[in-house]
């Protein structure tokens, strides 16, 4: 009787270890309708030629300083379209707390921050401890705003889609994402309304 009890007791803790009666409830939670939906319109499993930076972007799109003759190469500062590689997040909030957004999130809207690679990567090699205020870091941040970009998802009638990116397209914050869509400069910073998104693994 004592060997059964032990034999059931050990195949318990395999089948428990195994990992298939331990996924997570983000896992196990069912797709929205938005997600079944824009899931395959938006998420493309090969990665779009001729990917640029955020930086690298605005540098194409701003107008000329006062005084400055436009280059040849330069294209004009409308909506165009580009292809454009960057992080989700990876960064402290640069807008500030008072700027309302979830960073890099943004709360029931389909958009996201794309941080430009080098600004992440100013960020990565700084440690403090967990939940301590980082003065070095919220300077930082809000010093490199302008190599920031926001993303949208817009519907069929070209309006903001109602549901979080991130649950909407399975994102995650600290993915390196290459995002081909429509872009231009608004206010200053470089806003893109994505038609594509690669998700790099």
């Amino acid at each position: 009787m004592k060997r059964f009890l032990l034999g059931g007791l050990l195949l318990a803790i395999l089948a428990g270890c195994n990992g298939t009666q331990t996924d997570s409830p983000e896992k196990s939670q069912p797709l929205s309708e938005a997600a079944k939906k824009y899931r395959p319109v938006f998420l493309v499993t090969e990665q779009p030629a001729g990917a640029i930076t955020v930086v690298e972007a605005m540098g194409k799109l701003a107008p000329p300083a006062e005084g400055e003759a436009a280059a040849p190469e330069t294209p004009a500062a409308e909506p165009t379209l580009m292809v454009v590689e960057g992080q989700i997040g990876g960064m402290p909030n640069p807008f500030g707390e008072d700027a309302g957004a979830e960073f890099p999130w943004y709360a029931e809207m389909a958009a996201f921050s794309l941080v430009d690679p080098a600004t992440a990567v100013e960020f990565e090699g700084h440690e403090h401890a967990e939940g301590e205020e980082c003065l070095w870091c919220t300077r930082t941040a809000q010093k490199m705003v302008d190599t920031v970009a926001t993303v949208e998802l817009n519907d069929e009638s070209g309006e903001i889609i109602a549901e979080q990116a991130d649950t909407l397209l399975g994102l995650e914050e600290g993915t390196t994402v290459v995002v081909e869509g429509t872009a231009r400069m608004e206010l200053g910073r470089l806003k893109i309304v994505a038609d594509h998104i690669y998700v790099k693994l």
